[in-house]
């Protein structure tokens, strides 16, 4: 902070005057302009409006009039005067005074409650001024001489503790007593004591809140996992029946498959030795009426249809790409080399 000359000392006072003065003066302007206007409107109402208005206010007095009248008189024929209701009147009126005392008292504590603290509020506020004042002497002190003409210090410590004391003059200032200023520090550390127990309950229920929430994302992870596990184990349990299902499915085919070539199969062998006892009948007759015949291999014609087609040996298994033979009893399917095999028989000859 630097020096003050005797101009800027008195310029916020200059300042401050001006600026009332303008005030003033905007004001007054505001007044004549209403009064102005008010009267102007006066004059715009003619005496037929004049008298309507004042109609209709005697209407509307004589209303509220009559309106407060009967209640008044309702209120006051409510209760007799004997002694039960005066006694209990009397109960009633000493009970309230007694709840109105009890919140009177309320109020005036809370009410010097407040004062206290507006008062303890300022006065550390004012406390740290002096502090700062202090410091500012003791900084320019020692470097520096300021003196005025009557003697004083005029560095800016003291400048700004002059300033305060004459605005607290200005202000009648009263600061508090021992008391009063013990009791605003008494309350202050309560308050600092609760506002700290707050924060403590606060950090508390948070720390509790997120090892809550720690311990419930826990058992969502290890839920999660036992159910995967679950799931794992039903696949591989629904993967296993499936392919036991389809292994006894496979095995039961190919058990059908397999007692279906058997039985065409029976069926094939059934119809060639009925052909070849057919055959052998025949030769039977032949020699039985006289005449001779040669013993050799043949083959004979077991009624197999022919079929264009691919299919499957039943007796080589091998693959048929052209033709098959294909039994009429049964439907077993031979490739030719089979079918000839099967119709070979040993055959006699006719001389």
């Amino acid at each position: 902070m630097g020096f003050r000359g005797r101009g800027s000392r008195y310029r916020g006072l200059l300042d401050c005057v001006a600026t009332e003065v303008s005030d003033c003066c905007r004001r007054r302007i505001v007044v004549e302009r209403t009064g102005l206007a008010l009267e102007s409107l006066l004059y715009s109402f003619n005496m037929y409006h004049l008298s309507s208005l004042i109609l209709f206010l005697t209407l509307i007095f004589t209303l509220i009039f009559t309106i407060t009248t009967n209640h008044i008189a309702s209120a006051s024929t409510q209760y007799e005067l004997t002694p039960h209701h005066y006694h209990r009147a009397f109960k009633d009126k000493k009970a309230s005074g007694e709840a109105g005392d009890v919140l009177g008292s309320e109020f005036n504590n809370k009410q010097r409650l407040e004062r206290i603290q507006i008062m303890g509020e300022q006065e550390l506020e004012r406390k740290a001024r002096m502090t700062l004042e202090d410091e500012q002497h003791e900084i320019f002190s020692n470097h520096y001489l300021y003196a005025r003409q009557d003697g004083s210090c005029s560095c800016p410590g003291c400048t700004l503790r002059m300033n305060r004391e004459k605005h607290e003059r200005d202000l009648a200032y009263k600061p508090p007593t021992a008391v009063e200023y013990a009791q605003y520090l008494q309350w202050r550390a309560e308050e600092a004591e609760q506002r700290s127990k707050a924060a403590a309950e606060k950090r508390l229920e948070e720390q509790n809140q997120e090892r809550m929430e720690r311990e419930q994302e826990r058992l969502r992870k290890e839920q999660e996992k036992t159910d995967r596990v679950k799931r794992a184990e039903e696949r591989k349990r629904a993967a296993k029946t499936k392919v036991k299902e389809e292994r006894s499915k496979e095995t039961a085919r190919q058990a059908s498959k397999q007692q279906e070539k058997d039985a065409q199969v029976r069926m094939a062998r059934h119809h060639i030795k009925e052909q070849h006892a057919k055959f052998d009948k025949y030769l039977r007759d032949m020699k039985n009426h006289g005449q001779e015949v040669e013993t050799r291999t043949g083959v004979v014609d077991i009624g197999w249809v022919k079929k264009k087609g691919v299919a499957t040996c039943l007796f080589c298994e091998e693959e048929i790409k052209y033709y098959s033979f294909r039994c009429p009893d049964g439907g077993a399917v031979a490739c030719n080399p089979c079918k000839n095999k099967l119709s070979q028989v040993l055959t006699t000859k006719v001389l």
